[in-house]
């Protein structure tokens, strides 16, 4: 019964990746049509310093386009997915940051003008885990067997 839970999840990990990274293509691109807000996003979290502002919002609009674009078309998926992870991972982080900081800022994640809360961690961490299924199950479709006499 596992197994048929697993050759169910191997069959679904195409379009999984697919939606995946068609959303980092679209955070890419509105971050990209929306640069003064998101700089003010970037700016607003008090993490990186003024002069490396322009050079971090460059640096994750050409990462979530880097992702998207491996993610959609199938390019070095494993190693790909798991630097999702990470650039997730360094966003959570930055949010849980400045919730416990208190700071009332924008969420910048390219998903409306919402303020930064816990749920915004919790979506985080669920795109870790299905970045991670991601890197985990790439490769392992199961290949029918074919019985020779």
């Amino acid at each position: 019964m596992a197994s048929k839970a697993v050759s169910y999840l191997d069959r679904g990990i195409l379009p999984i990746r697919i939606l995946f990274g068609a959303l980092f293509l679209y955070t890419s691109l509105w971050h990209g049509m929306h640069g003064a807000k998101f700089l003010q996003s970037i700016r607003d979290y008090q993490i990186a310093p003024g002069s490396l502002v322009p050079w971090s919002g460059f640096l994750f609009i050409a990462l979530e386009a880097g992702v998207g674009i491996a993610l959609v078309f199938g390019y070095f998926v494993r190693p790909v997915a798991i630097a999702a992870a990470v650039l997730l991972s360094v966003f959570t982080i930055a949010m849980v940051s400045a919730i416990v900081r208190g700071l009332d800022i924008a969420c910048g994640c390219g998903l409306g003008d919402t303020q930064v809360g816990w749920l915004d961690v919790a979506r985080d961490v669920l795109l870790i885990a299905v970045a991670l299924l991601i890197a985990w199950r790439t490769g392992k479709e199961r290949v029918p067997q074919v019985q020779t006499a």
